[in-house]
């Protein structure tokens, strides 16, 4: 988790918790992962 709060979440991350207000975090780690396998495909 912490390696997802530090390069997706980042911006909305306190070190703490996420911020409520924010509704893309699904949006957000969906990107990540594509972009991941994209860079290292299976």
């Amino acid at each position: 988790m912490e390696i997802l709060c530090e390069k997706v979440f980042d911006s909305n991350w306190n070190g703490k918790t996420l911020a409520r207000e924010y509704k893309e975090y699904d949006v957000d780690l969906l990107r990540f992962i594509y972009e991941e396998r994209m860079v290292a495909p299976f």
